[in-house]
């Protein structure tokens, strides 16, 4: 069902999707910086396209791309079934969605403590302490640029978890393994 919203959302219907294997602990691969992507062609969206799939069919709400083994800067998203009461969701958010070059412009003072997982990470989970707060840029999957503010709540945690891969690092630096 998500999987037939991102296409509504996308229009990717001319890209049948690939399951691929994600890359677990202890992969070195896991740990190495992903380059930027300089333009949005044919197979960024084939990857995006394999990347949702391979997020929704493992019960994900967050994939990079060097977790199914591509070292681009590719993430994607899907919050639609996670609470965020917290604070008010920028409306980009609200659905599945796709960050390309993602960096953090800004980190807000306040931290906030959460126990993350990781797809990556089967079976493990890291008590954090992460900025409540961000200003994040990246292109969407069109290659318009964005800058959206984000204030909290998981969002936020996930944002920072999914760009944290893109840089080759790993939440189990972050926080206290459980």
């Amino acid at each position: 069902m998500l999987y037939l919203q991102l296409i509504d959302n996308f229009m990717f219907d001319h890209i049948k999707p690939n399951l691929l294997e994600l890359v677990t602990d202890p992969s070195p691969l896991l740990l190495q910086r992903s380059s930027e992507v300089h333009r949005i062609d044919s197979e960024i969206e084939q990857l995006i396209s394999d990347m949702f799939l391979t997020m929704t069919q493992n019960d994900g709400v967050g994939l990079a791309a060097v977790q199914v083994g591509v070292l681009k800067k590719v993430i994607v998203m899907s919050m639609t079934d996670m609470p965020n009461a917290e604070n008010s969701v920028p409306d980009y958010f609200l659905k599945p969605c796709v960050m390309i070059n993602a960096s953090i412009r800004s980190y807000g003072k306040d931290f906030m403590s959460f126990n993350e997982g990781c797809l990556s990470f089967p079976n493990v989970y890291v008590h954090t302490h992460r900025p409540r707060k961000i200003i994040v840029d990246f292109l969407d999957h069109r290659g318009k640029k964005r800058r959206e503010r984000v204030c909290g709540g998981i969002l936020s945690i996930c944002i920072q978890h999914e760009i944290d891969h893109t840089n080759g690092i790993v939440f189990t630096t972050k926080g206290d393994i459980k």
